[in-house]
């Protein structure tokens, strides 16, 4: 369940318009992961995501045949994004793992991916790391975007590694204020050295968003 709440979390949230009027959503955050497999099957999944009216999604899963498999019943409505948790490999523990981006070269070899993640980031520290800075390598090479859930000190310190690397910021204003968020996009003109750095948010959340230090964005 938890691993399609976005899509349920849209479809119960959708402010009612008439049928003609519905625009369609582009879900940039959508896990298929194993616990969701056999509750969710694909068919099963695809048909509430075309309730909640999610014509594309980017999907992401643990292990990574989740994703895959969801796009082989959809292809046109499903673009897979690759995450480097699989087997004992998690969120607070891929960072320390240098293969980790062995296992990445080796999946965008094979098939096609819109980007890299969604992977978290605990501390900008951890961006130091080899696994990190090999991954970012790695997308900006491909022209790909990473998927980063984390605060704000780890996103500028993804930007110090490599000034244009494309990061689209999960989950961002829940653990930073709106002000802040809002200031990092309101940016666009902000360098470092004589590179523009481009990020975009999204705001995934299983519930209702309530905003770190309240505020809200225009």
């Amino acid at each position: 369940m938890r691993a399609l709440g976005i899509a349920l979390m849209l479809a119960l949230t959708t402010v009612p318009v008439a049928a003609s009027e519905r625009l369609p959503i582009f879900d940039t955050h959508l896990h298929y992961s194993n616990p969701a497999w056999k509750p969710f099957p694909p068919k099963k999944a695809l048909r509430v995501l075309q309730e909640a009216g999610v014509s594309r999604a980017l999907v992401s899963s643990t292990p990574d045949d989740g994703s895959l498999t969801l796009q082989r019943f959809a292809p046109s409505r499903i673009t897979p994004v690759l995450r480097p948790y699989h087997g004992a490999i998690g969120s607070s523990t891929w960072t320390k793992d240098p293969a980790i981006a062995d296992y990445l070269a080796d999946r965008l070899e094979e098939r096609r991916y819109a980007g890299i993640g969604e992977f978290h980031l605990f501390d900008a520290a951890d961006v130091e790391s080899e696994a990190v800075r090999r991954t970012v390598a790695l997308a900006r090479a491909r022209n790909l975007m990473i998927h980063v859930h984390s605060g704000a000190a780890p996103i500028e310190a993804l930007f110090r590694v490599d000034p244009n690397v494309k990061i689209l910021w999960a989950h961002a204003g829940m653990s930073e204020p709106a002000q802040l968020v809002g200031a990092m996009l309101d940016r666009p003109e902000r360098r470092l050295g004589q590179r523009i750095i481009a990020v975009a948010v999204e705001l995934h959340a299983a519930g209702p968003i309530e905003f770190v230090g309240g505020g809200e964005f225009e």
